[in-house]
């Protein structure tokens, strides 16, 4: 099975949520923290990365808000 580049993936698409555990492996393997283009949503795959987030959440999403919008 080839792997769908992630740059036209959405997350959230009906196909992947029915099933999602594929596309989560792929991300905790090649992409851990991943901003998806299609969405604009940071997916967190990986454990110490969920780990490291929720002990410094107000560090976290103070870069997140500092990131411009698209709009």
């Amino acid at each position: 099975m080839t792997s769908p580049p992630f740059t036209n993936v959405n997350p959230l698409a009906p196909e992947i949520l029915a099933c999602p555990h594929a596309f989560n492996q792929q991300l905790r393997e090649q992409a851990p923290v991943y901003h998806c283009p299609v969405t604009g949503i940071y997916f967190v795959s990986d454990y110490d990365n969920v780990v490291a987030i929720a002990k410094n959440e107000n560090i976290i999403f103070e870069r997140i808000c500092s990131i411009p919008s698209r709009h």
